[in-house]
């Protein structure tokens, strides 16, 4: 019996031109395409893309510099819009961002824009943008400053006596320090960042959501 079919299917094949063969290579090509374009489409829809899986925090900030261990975020003494006198300390309890400027500092000024829109966003009780202004002049020129700017979001501070650079011992501006719940640096970052993008909101929020 198996040799009746084998014969049988040979016999077929023989008779097939060329023409046909073409013709059968054809719909052979499209079934496989058809498949292929299916198996995509449910791929596409059952895997996550790989823009969403996990990226290394390293990737996010390529600047941001880790502390070789936890320590204790400056106590140096600075003023509110108030006028009263506190350190990061009474902030303890929530992840801060905690950014030193000034007024003649040209790249800390191109980046409030963005700790003002990141404060917008995720400020709250768990998370506080802290920029605050080492001008000689004082709150006054600070509050002015943010004012004119229309940078509403983020809360006027000033340390006039550039205690603060000293403390932490860098020299140079814009530097910001991120500062976990309970009162220790985590790490810094000298420069501008641009700290509303997507890529730092996704580093901010893995300690924000600890």
């Amino acid at each position: 019996m198996f040799r009746h079919y084998l014969a049988l299917i040979t016999s077929t094949i023989q008779k097939l031109t060329l023409d046909h063969m073409r013709v059968l290579a054809l719909y052979a090509l499209g079934g496989f395409g058809a498949l292929w374009v299916l198996y995509v489409i449910i791929s596409a829809s059952v895997y996550p893309s790989l823009e969403n899986e996990p990226v290394a925090e390293a990737e996010l900030l390529p600047k941001f510099e880790y502390a070789q261990m936890p320590k204790p975020g400056p106590q140096t003494p600075f003023e509110d819009a108030n006028g009263k006198t506190l350190t990061l300390g009474a902030k303890k309890g929530k992840v801060l961002l905690v950014n030193f400027w000034a007024t003649w500092c040209a790249p800390c000024i191109e980046e409030m824009p963005t700790l003002d829109r990141l404060q917008a966003e995720l400020g709250g009780p768990d998370f506080e943008v802290v920029a605050i202004n080492l001008n000689r002049e004082g709150m006054a020129e600070a509050k002015a400053y943010l004012t004119r700017n229309n940078l509403s979001n983020l809360a006027a501070y000033n340390e006039k006596g550039f205690k603060f650079p000293r403390a932490i011992g860098v020299s140079g501006l814009p530097v910001t320090l991120l500062i976990d719940r309970n009162g220790l640096e985590i790490g810094r970052q000298l420069g501008p960042e641009e700290w509303d993008s997507r890529a730092a909101k996704a580093f901010l929020m893995r300690y924000i959501e600890r």
